[in-house]
């Protein structure tokens, strides 16, 4: 019972999280912003682009992949202002599904 009313109190204090992590949200928001460069399965269109099929990116925690999408590194621009939280942990979700 105390659980039941932990979870609705999490719920009710921060409704993003009860819809984070999206995996179908995640590949439509990947399908527009991030296909052109990553590809459609994830290996990299671009030299320098990280082949997430293959590499150790995907092992970083949440928070840190979140940052690079939010901040940008190297030749990716940052996606701050332009996706909203959740979608962006969708897009995370989502990245998971290469490995």
């Amino acid at each position: 019972m105390k659980l039941k009313v932990c979870l609705m109190m999490l719920i009710i204090i921060s409704p993003s999280l009860a819809f984070a992590n999206n995996v179908f949200n995640g590949k439509d928001v990947y399908s527009k912003e991030c296909v052109s460069c990553h590809g459609h399965n994830g290996a990299g269109e671009m030299p320098g682009v990280p082949n997430f099929t293959e590499s150790n990116i995907l092992f970083k925690m949440n928070r840190e992949l979140i940052n690079v999408v939010n901040d940008g590194i190297g030749i990716m621009p940052g996606y701050r202002g332009l996706l909203t939280d959740e979608e962006i942990q969708d897009v995370v979700a989502y990245l998971r599904t290469f490995r």
